[in-house]
Parts: C-alpha cells; sequence; structure tokens
C-alpha cells in the first residue's frame, strides 16, 4: 500500500543500503526462532530473500545490502499502533536512533511484531504501508525521507511468509505505484505483477516478477523498439533474460507515449507461481499512468488503465474481478490484430497499425511474426487559395501515397455540406467565408489519413457605372 506525498525514492539500480529496525510490542513479541540472524537472512540471504528476489528481478541491477537492528520494544500493546497513522514507524526510528546512524541508509524499513492487518484483517493489527513522508533523527538533523512498515509474517488460514509484502512495499521504496486497481473495481494486472496481487504467490513465500513496465521504468531493462516488420521472431524467457520488445502507438513514432510491451513470461525461478505462461502484451499509457501517478490510481479506470494485460482469451477477467489472472491470459497461438479481441487499436479506437501473428511455442520459447501497416499520406491542394465565391476551385489528391499498401478512397469535405469521393474534385462555393475543406484517404489495409486545407471565399467584386452628360 503506497500513501501520498512528495519525497525522493531510493536508487533503482547500483548499491543501496537498508537499515532494518524490529519493533515489538508489550503484549506482543517476536516468534521464538524468529530472532535477527532469521530476519537478516530473510532480507540479505543468498535465497528465499529479499535481496535474492531484487537480484533475480532487477537482472543484478539492484543490490541491497543493509543492517538489522533490534529487536526493540515499544511502549504499549500492538492494538495501541492498530491504527492507520506514522505513530509506529517514528516511535521505531527514535529508539533505534542511538543505534543507527541513518546518514549510512538509503533506506528504512520497520518490521513489527505480528502478522499484518492485510492478511489477518484484524484491525489491532498494523496494516503494511509505505509511507514518503520525512522523520527527522538525532543524526545532525538527517531527515529519513521515506521509510516502509511490514510484518513480522502474514497470517491467513495459517502462517505466511511476509517476502512477498515486504518486495511489494519497498517497490514503492523504489518509486513506483500500485498496479491493482486501488479503487476495488477491477484487479488491476492481478498476478501478473509484484505491485498487484502477485506479491501473494505461494502464499507470500515466491512473489512473481515485476510487470515489464515496471521493469522498464526501474531501468532494469532497455526494451527494444520495433518499428518495421519482422518474421520468426523467437523471444526467450525473460526469466532467462529474454528480450523484452517495444512496440510504439502509432507505430511511426518512436517517442509515443502509448505503447505495447510484450514479453515471454515463464513458471521459472520467482515466477514459478504464475497464473499461466506464454506471450505477455502489455498496453501502456504513460499520460494515464502519470496523470494518475499522485492519486496511486494509475489502474482505476478497468476500461483505460495506464497498465493493462491484453487478456489473450478475450474474458476480461480482470476487469470484471472474476479473478486475479489465469491460463488464457498469455498468448501461446493465435493472433493479435485490429480485428480480433482483444485487437491492436489505440485507446482512442484509432488504427495502431500493428499486426503479431502466427504465435507459437518452441520449448519455452515463444515465436511470432510482428508487421506494422503505416497509414497513407494525405496531400490535399488546390489551384487558389482565395477565390470569389461562385468560381469553380480545381482540388487535387493524388499526390497522396502510401509506401505499404493502396489508396482505395478519396473523400472530400468541403465544410459547407457537400462531398466529393474523387481524387482530383471540382467545387464552387456559394457562399463567402473561410472553409477547412478535409481530405481523408483510406488504403486497403483500412488505415486513413487526413489534410485539412483553409480556403477563403470573398464576395465577389461589384461593377460600379457612372454616367455623366456631355
Amino acid at each position: 500500500m503506497l500513501l501520498l506525498g512528495n519525497s525522493e525514492a531510493a536508487p533503482s539500480t547500483g548499491t543501496i543500503q537498508v537499515a532494518f529496525i524490529l519493533s515489538e510490542f508489550e503484549d506482543q513479541e517476536y516468534q521464538e526462532d524468529h530472532d535477527q540472524d532469521y530476519f537478516e537472512d530473510l532480507a540479505f540471504g543468498n535465497s528465499d530473500s529479499m535481496w535474492e528476489y531484487y537480484d533475480e528481478v532487477s537482472r543484478s541491477e539492484l543490490n541491497i545490502e543493509g543492517d538489522v537492528f533490534g529487536p526493540y520494544t515499544l511502549d504499549g500493546d500492538a492494538a495501541d499502533y492498530g491504527t492507520e497513522n506514522m505513530d509506529f514507524v517514528e516511535d521505531s526510528v527514535e529508539i533505534a536512533d542511538d543505534d543507527i546512524d541513518y546518514r549510512n541508509y538509503d533506506a528504512v524499513m520497520v518490521i513489527h511484531s505480528g502478522p499484518g492487518e492485510e492478511s489477518s484483517g484484524n484491525s489491532d493489527d498494523i496494516w503494511s504501508i509505505h509511507w514518503p513522508y520525512s522523520i527527522e533523527t538525532d543524526d545532525d538533523g538527517h531527515e529519513i525521507e521515506e521509510i516502509t512498515q511490514a510484518p513480522e509474517y502474514e497470517y491467513s488460514s495459517g502462517e505466511r511468509s511476509p517476502l512477498g509484502v515486504w518486495v511489494h512495499e519497498f517497490g514503492h521504496e523504489l518509486g513506483i505505484p500500485d498496479l491493482y486497481d486501488t479503487d476495488d473495481s477491477s484487479e488491476g494486472i492481478g498476478h501478473w505483477g509484484v505491485m498487484a496481487s502477485g506479491s501473494w504467490a505461494d502464499n507470500g513465500e515466491t512473489p512473481v516478477y515485476f510487470s515489464a513496465w515496471s521493469r522498464y521504468w526501474l531501468g532494469w531493462i532497455d526494451p527494444i523498439v520495433i518499428t518495421d516488420d519482422i518474421n520468426n521472431l523467437e523471444l526467450e524467457p525473460i526469466e532467462n533474460e529474454g528480450n523484452v520488445y517495444l512496440l510504439p502507438i502509432p507505430g511511426n513514432w518512436s517517442n509515443s507515449n502509448e505503447y505495447y510491451l510484450i514479453e515471454n513470461r515463464q513458471k521459472l525461478k520467482y515466477d514459478s507461481y504464475l497464473p499461466g505462461e506464454g506471450l505477455l502484451i502489455w498496453h501502456i499509457d504513460e499520460e494515464v499512468i502519470y496523470s494518475n501517478w499522485n492519486s496511486n490510481s494509475v489502474n482505476n479506470d478497468e476500461d483505460h488503465k495506464g497498465v493493462d494485460l491484453e487478456e489473450a482469451d478475450g474474458e476480461d477477467d480482470l476487469d470484471h474481478t472474476n479473478n486475479r489472472g489465469d491460463s488464457g491470459d498469455p498468448y501461446n497461438s493465435g493472433s493479435f490484430t485490429k480485428n480480433t479481441y482483444p485487437n491492436s487499436l489505440a485507446y482512442n479506437g484509432t488504427e495502431s497499425g500493428w499486426k503479431i501473428e502466427n504465435i507459437e511455442t518452441s520449448g519455452d520459447n515463444i515465436i511470432v511474426d510482428i508487421s506494422f501497416l503505416s497509414k497513407p499520406h494525405a496531400v490535399a491542394d488546390a489551384d487558389e487559395a482565395v477565390i470569389a465565391e461562385g468560381l469553380e476551385l480545381q482540388f487535387y489528391g493524388d499526390e497522396s501515397w502510401d509506401e505499404d499498401g493502396n489508396i482505395v478512397s478519396y473523400t472530400w469535405d468541403f465544410g459547407d455540406g457537400d462531398f466529393s469521393y474523387t481524387d482530383n474534385p471540382t467545387h464552387i462555393f456559394t457562399q463567402n467565408g473561410t472553409y477547412d475543406v478535409k481530405l481523408t484517404v483510406c488504403d486497403n489495409n483500412d488505415l486513413c489519413d487526413s489534410m485539412i486545407l483553409n480556403i477563403f471565399v470573398n464576395k465577389p467584386p461589384i461593377a460600379v457605372v457612372e454616367i455623366s452628360k456631355l
């Protein structure tokens, strides 16, 4: 869970230092075997740890080091801190201040004894939260810019590992927003990313990878931009450091804010408990992401998410809260085009131009054909830009062109209620004024383009005859 603020995120690449503070309560101590060594292994150990998770998922771009301090016993019972406020982390920072020079750490996580409310459902327990608010310390007035609280363990029909929640909340520390639907009207990206419900995979023991967009934003991958046709493209699993590909929308804009990310996700390593495997097609709209970032509502509009998974089976289960992901979501066959469902249209309903076809598997690899259908280019011209009403004006559209198809239709909208459907029409304007004349051309792939001419129509001159007497 992310609460809103204006502080700076911890670095997402390189080696960062994290201080873990262990805080228990007068009525709730840590379990007997959950000593400092236990938490050091969970945080920094070589396996089943936060360090291992981030090392694997970031492709060794992020290395987490640090220290574990405590446990410390806070004044009061656990229920005294169950209210959603910063008292728990503030008191924990203060009680540990004599032992920690906070200036030496990039991030601070406070681990409370007992379960998190997010799994126990008990309002007396503490909810796991990343607080993007500063806390002043005794270290020459140094301020901790952000801080995270997380549990000793999770509990739901038995004890569960806190690892998934730890790495999820630390994702906020790195700057990533929640990708579940924070108003609960949909499942967001569900089990397909750790910033949604993928943090609970394998009862929290084996959280899944960050989504392709999250890994891209964090600087852990550099997607290959496709701007032309490519056949027999073989995608290796991203868990084995396979490539992620970016398809801009519209496809000839390399700097588009709307695009597709495609990746091959298999049940390997920390993705072992995915709900399915195959080609994932992500529909990304950065305008939605950044306009809803500060309100932590990136995926609240199920009809236009910032980070959306195109569900291959067309069931839209994530949007309708039917489930949090299933084996029908990835592509292992079939195609993704303007005529399929889901389709490859842009969010505004226009053609993206992309077709992903002949999807097939080869062991753990996915093979696809990707083609881009470029739009035609409308070129409109006229003999004159200024003309008197009642005179015939010649228009030209035959210079329009299409680099990978044929123009099959011309539509002229003269702005006065009249239309023409030939390439080089003539037209007579009967009223003076300014007209936006629009030419729309469409090609054999049903892609269209338009161009507007401004035509100024004047009243005809009036002849004045003067007769004088001789």
